[in-house]
């Protein structure tokens, strides 16, 4: 039963404590306490922060000189590629008479050609090696394209195959 104002009339009343340390709502725990990091909390942080960004930041040179080797090998290949695909075209007649060194120092000079493309310069050599007897013949097509990097030469070498 309750007795006037709502107050309980046989029973025990409470009274009001406050909370214990270490639970929820206190001044000694971390939700009790007004928001933010401590000064080690921040200074920690930011040290591991500064240590992974100086880590990451060395590899970029790297990266770049990377990314400019294979952009040398990559403009090397289409032309590698494109002066194959132009001899593919030609007749078995043409691939016979062209040149059949097989050492690049032993080619005509038209055979050897200067390119430039980007940021390299690209010495393009082509031969063709044939062999077998009509109608059976092989004509190896043999390019190789050379250029300066900042870490050395580079040189590319393709070789395709078409019969007769």
């Amino acid at each position: 039963m309750l007795g006037p104002v709502g107050a309980p009339t046989g029973g025990l009343v409470r009274p009001h404590r406050p909370p214990r340390k270490g639970s929820p709502g206190s001044q000694g725990s971390p939700a009790g306490r007004a928001g933010g990091f401590s000064a080690v909390e921040v200074l920690v942080t930011a040290s591991i922060l500064a240590v992974a960004l100086l880590g990451i930041a060395s590899l970029f040179p790297t990266a770049a000189a990377n990314v400019h080797s294979n952009g040398g090998m990559a403009r090397a290949t289409v032309l590698a590629q494109q002066r194959i695909e132009q001899l593919k075209n030609v007749s078995f007649a043409t691939l016979a008479a062209m040149p059949t060194a097989n050492t690049p120092s032993a080619l005509p000079a038209s055979e050897q050609q200067t390119l430039t493309e980007g940021n390299h310069t690209f010495t393009r050599q082509t031969w063709v090696a044939v062999s077998g007897t009509a109608p059976r013949r092989e004509a190896v097509i043999t390019v190789i394209l050379q250029w300066a990097e900042t870490t050395g030469g580079r040189t590319l070498r393709l070789d395709t195959a078409i019969t007769e």
